[in-house]
């Protein structure tokens, strides 16, 4: 009435790491109780992407178009996730297979694990910690605060490169 819209948004489907409730980190922790942790497996930047399909793309889930999740998490690197699978997985009600399902690709940049980066700017003690991530022309960039800039592909994006 007043030009004011109100949306509620429903949740259709969520998406973590595969086997991440497996793992636990942070103060309520008895494994790793080092309360700074909780934040390195989570997301924190992402970028989307859409995709038309034709007979030379892939077509694994059918229709004309493709749509992935370009995810950065600070200790656990880029994960790439495909958006139709989310919308419609082959088991809905198995939380962890569809999670498993979606999840296209990964990488995790090199570097041993709590390594201490050897800066003076920086005090960064985690190999990696990639905080962001793009997706451009069939090339992803990640970039890792303590290793540099990852630059990867995947098989399937080929034919979108311009």
């Amino acid at each position: 009435e007043d030009g004011q819209f109100k949306f509620k948004p429903k949740l259709i489907r969520d998406w973590e790491i595969p086997y991440a409730e497996d793992h636990c980190y942070g103060a309520d922790c008895e494994a790793h109780p080092n309360e700074d942790e909780w934040l390195l497996f989570s997301p924190h930047n992402l970028d989307s992407a859409y995709f038309e399909t034709d007979e030379t793309t892939d077509q694994s889930h059918g229709g004309g178009w493709d749509g992935r999740l370009y995810i950065s998490h600070y200790h656990a690197g880029l994960w790439v996730v495909d958006i139709e699978t989310l919308v419609d997985p082959t088991n809905p009600d198995d939380r962890i297979a569809v999670h498993e399902e979606a999840t296209v690709a990964y990488y995790l940049p090199h570097g041993e694990d709590g390594t201490p980066l050897d800066s003076s700017f920086y005090d960064f003690g985690w190999v990696p910690f990639l905080w962001a991530v793009e997706h451009h022309d069939g090339i992803t960039y990640a970039s890792c605060i303590s290793t540099g800039l990852y630059l990867v592909q995947l098989d399937i994006d080929l034919p979108y490169r311009l």
